[in-house]
């Protein structure tokens, strides 16, 4: 019984790495001996075009490696051209298995350390293991299978041709699948539904037959049979009178084979009657479950409680989750309002694929699938800032999306597919960006007192490696998507990290915010010295909890009190900055705001008070048009 229970890897790690691997590391430094290469290497296009040409002859010598102790490659002397002082270059060298695994070594490790981190998150061992089947052309590597013998399990499987694996799953999967098979019939033929399992283990198979009336052509016995003969003749189900109800017929299977069967239909006098489908088969003692999701299906959304913007699996379409599928988010707000027949109105929801440890992480370090644009045209009635929204997403067997949104204040459902096209490959220079931006995050961690330097291993270890690729990988849009894939794992690492300290980071803000309250209150007449004691015994309670979420609150009732404390400066500098930053902002009616901020510039040049600042500053506000949210269009 096949079946898939977790899934890992790394999209972009395979035979082109190990060859560029040999390249850099063997042919390389043997052109550099022999043949004056150094303009050639320093200058980025030159340098690709002879990397790219010696890939050939690297993944020659890996092949060959594999099943010999060495390898003779040799070149035409006209293939390369010249080096920098003329002379022609070619190749004429031996490689060894030593050579190679001391090279490969590196690349392979990553593969053996995912499938590591993959047994140890089921909470499984190598000893658990009664195979490990290796698929794919780099799997015949001697190197590669003593790695795993030594570091999973000695229980490597080398029966299997890695080459056709793939091929044989594939059609195993794919004979298990359903399907409407649609056929022009000969007048007279009867049709017929069965419904069976492909793949069993079991010694019997149920096979439900019905006549299909409505596809038969020509006319229909009163009185109908069916006989299944197992292609071996060594059993037969006998004639069952089939109608439009349908009927259960138990087949015996042949153990460990593929059983075809004859499909007859007969009238009530025994008369034989064309009919379709002719033949069956059922393969027995094999199980092939569906088709799995490899990564999660998230959506972004504000998170109110921690102020930032992070994704949110969909819950039952999560990694490993069984196709088709459907999965649901209730309860989610909506940061815009749409207004029917307002184009302009957009909610806008990002779709992202996700590793298993992505919720609540930084959308940015996600893989961007597609954003849903919902507008007002789509919609029936006003749909306020704040409103419900329920989201549901379908996935079928060929992981095509549907997403439906739903408003219960109107009773309008949004329904719009979800398109997986192919992703825009990042630039030479953005990612350049974003790799100093992982090394800088790395160095602030490590800096960080509360933060141990086990903590940061992973991350420092992917965002090394990077730094050594990055040269010779940022040329190719292969190489780019590689090393931003890992750029993406090493901030999710440091994420990890960064939630493990949240709590510090947010008392240590409180602590200061409060003091500020404290200082605030005292020096303006301690009007509100109950509300602060009010917010300390807050305080109090949630340091001993270390709960995040209640402390972000904490944090806005004390912003919120400080405001209430410092109003009449709060007026004041409201009115200020609004006068400064006018043409910035669009008003409803710019000429009443401008009269009332020049009424409240007057008021605060002279008898300032916070009743006659209040109501001016309420009115400009309500003249104000708001700007929709950027970003995700809902939150939670």
């Amino acid at each position: 019984i096949m079946q898939v229970k977790d899934t890992e890897g790394d999209n972009y790690l395979g035979g082109k790495n190990l060859d560029y691997a040999i390249v850099d590391s063997i042919i390389i430094p043997y052109l550099k001996e022999n043949y004056s290469i150094t303009n050639i290497m320093e200058n980025e296009t030159t340098r690709n075009i002879l990397r790219d040409a010696m890939k050939f002859y690297a993944e020659q010598a890996k092949n060959q490696l594999s099943f010999k102790p060495q390898a003779d490659i040799t070149s035409q002397l006209d293939e390369f051209g010249e080096d920098d002082e003329g002379e022609e270059i070619e190749l004429d060298m031996v490689i060894t298995q030593e050579q190679l695994a001391s090279v490969l070594t590196l690349v392979f490790q990553k593969a053996i350390d995912i499938t590591k981190q993959l047994l140890k998150r089921n909470g499984l061992s190598g000893s658990d293991l009664d195979k490990l089947i290796l698929v794919g052309g780099p799997t015949y590597s001697p190197v590669l299978r003593e790695m795993l013998r030594k570091q999973v399990t000695p229980n490597v499987d080398t029966d299997i041709d890695p080459m056709t694996a793939v091929a044989k799953g594939a059609a195993l999967f794919a004979s298990g699948i359903d399907s409407d098979v649609k056929e022009e019939l000969a007048i007279g033929t009867v049709a017929l539904t069965l419904s069976y399992e492909a793949n069993s283990v079991q010694p019997i198979e149920f096979v439900t037959i019905q006549l299909s009336k409505e596809e038969c052509t020509g006319s229909i016995p009163s009185r109908l049979f069916v006989e299944l003969v197992r292609s071996d003749n060594g059993w037969s189900s006998g004639k069952v009178e089939i109608n439009e109800i349908g009927d259960v017929i138990e087949c015996q299977l042949m153990d460990g084979k593929n059983n075809a069967f004859t499909v007859n239909a007969y009238d009530e006098k025994g008369t034989t009657v064309p009919c379709f489908p002719k033949e069956i088969n059922i393969m027995q003692g094999i199980v092939v479950g569906n088709a799995v999701l490899p990564y999660n299906i998230s959506i972004e959304a504000h998170d109110s409680g921690l102020e930032k913007n992070v994704v949110k699996s969909v819950k039952g379409l999560e990694k490993n989750q069984q196709l088709p599928a459907v999965g649901t988010l209730n309860g989610l707000k909506t940061r815009n309002q749409l207004r029917p027949g307002m184009t302009e109105d957009t909610l806008v929801i990002p779709i992202y694929q996700s590793e298993h440890n992505a919720d609540g992480t930084s959308a940015i370090h996600n893989d961007h699938v597609f954003d849903v644009v919902i507008t007002g045209d789509e919609i029936g009635q006003v749909i306020p800032v704040g409103s419900d929204v329920d989201i549901t997403i379908k996935v079928n067997r060929s992981q095509m999306l549907k997403l439906e949104a739903f408003f219960p204040i109107s009773g309008d459902t949004v329904e719009k597919d979800v398109k997986i096209e192919a992703r825009s490959v990042i630039t030479s220079h953005e990612l350049e960006r974003l790799k100093d931006s992982a090394n800088l995050k790395l160095c602030a961690l490590k800096s960080s007192s509360a933060i141990k330097d086990l903590e940061t291993v992973e991350a420092e270890k992917l965002i090394n490696e990077v730094n050594d690729r990055f040269d010779g990988e940022k040329s190719s849009e292969d190489g780019r998507m590689h090393l931003q894939a890992d750029i993406r794992r090493a901030f999710l690492k440091m994420e990890e990290v960064e939630h493990g300290h949240e709590w510090d980071s947010i008392e240590a803000e409180i602590r200061e915010e409060f003091d500020r309250l404290e200082k605030a209150n005292n020096e303006l007449g301690n009007k509100y010295d109950q509300q602060v004691t009010a917010v300390r015994s807050q305080i109090d309670t949630v340091i001993r909890s270390k709960d995040v979420r209640q402390g972000r609150i904490v944090l806005d009732d004390i912003n919120s009190l400080f405001v209430a404390v410092t109003l009449i400066y709060q007026l004041m500098g409201f009115i200020d900055f609004h006068l400064r930053n006018f043409s910035t902002i669009q008003w409803k009616d710019a000429t009443r705001a401008r009269q009332l901020l020049q009424q409240g510039k007057e008021i605060a040049n002279t008898n300032p008070s916070e009743s006659s600042l209040h109501p001016i500053v309420r009115s400009v506000i309500d003249l104000m048009i708001e700007p929709p949210t950027s970003g995700p269009g809902v939150s939670f």
